[in-house]
């Protein structure tokens, strides 16, 4: 199952595998935290990544969104 990487800098990557982005990311985010998988009925599954879990918490401690998101890991095939 092909993967890409979508960076918030504008960056893409594309993967064979979940692990592979998880590999490539990880590489740039030691620390990065990542959301669980997101599905809708018009968009591919992604999952968000975060370079800390300080980024990952919004200041409720609720989770912020995705507004302070690296990357995101969007499933393709």
């Amino acid at each position: 199952m092909t993967h890409t990487i979508s960076y918030a800098d504008g960056r893409r990557r594309e993967t064979e595998t979940e692990a592979e982005a998880i590999r490539i990311i990880s590489a740039e985010y030691p620390d990065a935290v990542y959301g669980d998988w997101e599905e809708s009925g018009y968009a591919r599954p992604r999952r968000l990544v975060w370079a800390t879990e300080a980024d990952s918490e919004g200041p409720d401690g609720l989770g912020d969104g995705g507004a302070h998101a690296v990357a995101e890991i969007i499933r393709v095939s």
